[in-house]
């Protein structure tokens, strides 16, 4: 894991890095979840969140990483893009909103209470107000750790 802050006005952000087993790339802004099957539970591998592993959640990635790839993950801080994905009907995110892993409806996105999901504490704080008709992407504060 390593933070990163080389410049006073730059944003506090960790990263961490990860492999990606999924059979598709995860592109930059997507979420990624721990992978828990038995195989390949061995602390470094994720794949993007469907469902049932969205409490899983791994952190965003900062560029695109190639399925088998290794790629570097923000886990803590802010993140420039995030994915946003739609669930049904149009859904307006607003700032401080707190969002979660749409899972299998959008892999890779998140979505908010509004667009069908329920977070008390969803891992990504919006920074921003988007209406999330297509995919969208969003500043977010990425709480991963």
């Amino acid at each position: 894991m390593n933070f990163q802050k080389l410049l006073r006005t730059d944003a506090e952000t960790g990263f961490a890095t990860w492999t990606n087993q999924d059979a598709s790339s995860i592109t930059k802004g997507m979420g990624a979840a721990i992978a828990t099957l038995a195989a390949s539970n061995t602390g470094h591998i994720v794949i993007r969140p469907v469902g049932g592993l969205e409490h899983m959640f791994a952190g965003i990635a900062n560029s695109d990483v190639a399925s088998l790839g290794v790629g570097r993950f923000i886990t803590w801080g802010y993140a420039a893009s995030v994915l946003m994905g739609r669930r049904g009907t149009s859904v307006t995110v607003t700032t401080s909103d707190q969002v979660g892993a749409c899972g299998a409806n959008s892999r890779g996105g998140f979505g908010s209470a509004g667009g069908g999901l329920t977070h008390l504490y969803g891992p990504v704080l919006s920074l921003e107000t988007v209406t999330v008709s297509t995919t969208t992407y969003m500043k977010g504060w990425v709480r991963a750790m």
